[in-house]
């Protein structure tokens, strides 16, 4: 399955992405894609929402004093994390539905 080519085409694409990750509903990654950030700590984000993910509806943005996360549910039992530098992170937002859409495809 291509997750992590749409993973790492979106943090390509948006210079403020710093990585992403596909997760289940435990919070274990599937997928991810690394930018200034390492794997391990894109797990470790991706860990910490999965009960704000199981919760929420929709798209979530969280402030962190030098991070913004974004989260999108992709499908039932499976969310993407986006980690982005503050100030940049409206063009990641923005196109976050559009990466869960291409997920979802792939799946």
């Amino acid at each position: 399955m291509p997750f992590r080519s749409v993973l790492e085409a979106y943090v390509a694409r948006h210079p403020g992405a710093r990585a992403a990750v596909l997760c289940d509903d435990e919070g274990e990654r599937i997928d991810l894609a690394v930018g200034a950030m390492a794997a391990f700590d894109v797990d470790v984000l991706g860990a910490v929402l999965a009960g704000p993910a199981a919760q929420c509806g929709g798209r979530l943005r969280i402030r962190l004093d030098d991070t913004v996360l974004w989260m999108s549910p992709v499908a039932d039992g499976c969310y993407v994390v986006v980690a982005c530098a503050p100030g940049l992170d409206a063009a990641c937002g923005a196109e976050l539905a559009s990466v869960a859409a291409a997920l979802r495809a792939a799946m």
